[in-house]
């Protein structure tokens, strides 16, 4: 599954397991939206397989000492990866391999569903630790709704969809008044119709979803759940 929170929480993970040391959940949840944000934004043309080197390279010590494994450290290692004579050796070496397998190794379903449960804790301690959780949590509101961990009623859950759909009209007037948005009123009337029009909006499923994990993840608090213990 592409999503960059989820192969960066699967290669913190292995690089803990690597250097032998415990990984911090809650840290780590608490941080990793920022890791994203910057590796994003300072390195964003390098591909998963290359920061894969990085963080390798890194923990093996081929950049030099580090002091803990923090956002700081996995930075670092990214940094020197890129700017260094390693990243053209890797694509070449990258692009032979490529050339010479017939097959590329997918993760098993297990595998799969351990990175998607990882991904979903670390989702659930980053909302304990800041209130808020990085991305849309829709691959984690499905994957709690696969293990029948939400109990929503169809009441509750139209009740989500009308409250998705009302916040995202909203937010489309409230562009109306932005100055620089001028020129696109009428895109916006017209997106703000669709959403009005369109009884299951993507966009609107996607915003419900989000207010559905929101209320589960509240919950859990309230009753002093740790997700990790349910699935």
């Amino acid at each position: 599954m592409p999503d960059i929170e989820i192969q960066l929480t699967q290669l913190i993970t292995l690089t803990h397991q690597a250097c032998g040391q415990l990984m911090n959940s809650i840290d780590v949840a608490a941080t990793l939206p920022e890791l994203c944000n910057d590796l994003v934004k300072y390195n964003g043309v390098l591909t998963i397989e290359e920061l894969q080197i990085a963080f390798k390279k890194g923990y093996r010590g081929e950049f030099g000492e580090y002091f803990g494994l923090n956002n700081k450290t996995y930075f670092a290692w990214v940094s020197a990866y890129r700017y260094g004579k390693d990243r053209a050796n890797a694509k070449i070496a990258m692009q032979k391999a490529g050339e010479n397998e017939t097959k590329k190794h997918e993760p098993t379903e297990a595998e799969k569903e351990a990175i998607i449960r990882e991904s979903a804790i670390l989702k659930f301690n980053e909302f304990k630790t800041t209130g808020s959780f990085f991305g849309n949590g829709n691959v984690t509101y499905n994957y709690l709704d696969k293990k029948g961990a939400l109990t929503f009623t169809k009441e509750v859950k139209d009740g989500f969809m009308e409250s998705a759909r009302k916040k995202l009209i909203s937010e489309e007037k409230l562009k109306k008044t932005d100055l620089s948005n001028v020129g696109k009123s009428k895109a916006i009337d017209d997106f703000i119709k669709e959403l009005e029009e369109t009884e299951k909006h993507q966009k609107v499923i996607i915003e419900a979803k989000r207010l559905a994990l929101t209320a589960y993840f509240i919950q859990l608090i309230e009753m002093d759940e740790e997700l990790k213990n349910l699935i």
